[in-house]
């Protein structure tokens, strides 16, 4: 039987006036970090089959998010270290902490996002022969 890693992306709005769409990813129904992304560049809720290869941009190996349909893998949509929106044009930023700064609009910005990065490039390195699929919804 094929063993399955489950990741779970759960996406609120914590203010509707921001481009800042903040959520919590969950690896087999427990917290692991927050992340964020830009409300014009977000990916649509949905599942995507999740793989662990060799960024170019990065320079290094990220997990890459697809589907067969609108997300090809060629697209190279990440997850990556990112503090603020300006980090991403369509990937997903994750970080340990979060912190609220600036008034009307407020902006969020991630703490310790490279340590949060590691810890799931080590899940993801230690389950390589684990099915990966990220799940997206709106809370």
């Amino acid at each position: 039987m094929e063993r399955a890693l489950l990741f779970s992306l759960e996406r609120k709005r914590r203010f509707t006036e921001g481009h800042d769409i903040e959520g919590i990813l969950y690896v087999n129904g427990v917290a692991l970090c927050y992340t964020l992304e830009h409300k014009l560049w977000m990916i649509p809720q949905g599942v995507y089959s999740v793989a662990y290869c060799d960024s170019p941009k990065f320079g290094r190996k990220l997990p890459l998010i697809y589907n067969d349909s609108d997300y090809k893998a060629s697209r190279g949509l990440r997850i990556h270290a990112g503090n603020s929106i300006s980090d991403t044009k369509g990937c997903i930023l994750v970080g340990m902490n979060t912190k609220t700064v600036g008034s009307n609009p407020y902006s969020i910005r991630l703490l310790e996002s490279k340590s949060a990065l590691e810890m799931l490039c080590k899940i993801v390195e230690l389950n390589l022969a684990s099915k990966m699929v990220l799940v997206i919804h709106e809370e």
